[in-house]
């Protein structure tokens, strides 16, 4: 009767079907007194409840009801922020990477991926990996000593340029910028590399 009462007045999420509804309640009540009941209910006016059941002297069932509608709104925010942070970083023609003051990666677009043949998930993947995936792909160069030392400083950074050589022969132009809370964003563009043939060394003596 509680719950028919809820759902007059709109605070339960309305269900597809009455049938449905009913299997909702006895759920509820079922996990209520195995004290497993934890839900988050999006309510027809778009906010959020969550509904956590727990077990009650007598055989009753207690019921919390929490407002986290500024919760799910910041997080729906932020996943958006992020969604289109990702886009922008696609669209962008040079090969993007940016990482978080910890030194692990925190976004990186599809060019950047496809430059340095990367297929499995790299979110969170530290300098340290990253930093070996570029001194496989690329010529022997003090620029990624020069670079980690530049992410793991905190004061005096400003914007730099490198041009690296990979080893197919292609010379990449890397820029390496500050960028606010100590982040720091690595772009990579490629361009032929006019000069006479490399000698390509053997992958076991790249340092």
């Amino acid at each position: 009767s509680f719950l028919d009462h809820l759902r007059e007045a709109r605070m339960i999420p309305e269900p597809k079907s009455y049938r449905e509804w009913r299997r909702t309640i006895l759920n509820l009540e079922t996990k209520s007194q195995n004290g497993t009941y934890l839900e988050t209910w999006s309510l027809p006016d778009g906010s959020s409840l969550k509904v956590t059941g727990r077990p009650h002297p007598d055989g009753a069932i207690a019921l919390l009801f929490e407002n986290i509608t500024a919760e799910v709104t910041r997080t729906r925010q932020h996943s958006s922020d992020l969604a289109l942070s990702g886009a922008v970083l696609d669209a962008l023609p040079e090969a993007v990477a940016v990482f978080s003051p910890q030194m692990t990666l925190n976004m990186a677009n599809h060019h950047y991926k496809r430059l340095f043949g990367i297929t499995e998930d790299i979110e969170s993947q530290s300098l340290l990996k990253s930093l070996k995936q570029w001194q496989t792909t690329t010529l022997p160069t003090p620029v990624w000593g020069d670079l980690r030392d530049f992410i793991q400083s905190n004061e005096g950074r400003s914007e730099w340029n490198a041009r690296v050589v990979t080893r197919h022969g292609r010379a990449l132009n890397c820029r390496f910028s500050p960028l606010a809370g100590g982040a720091t964003l690595i772009s990579f563009s490629s361009e032929p590399f006019s000069l006479a043939p490399l000698k390509l060394l053997p992958k076991e003596r790249i340092a």
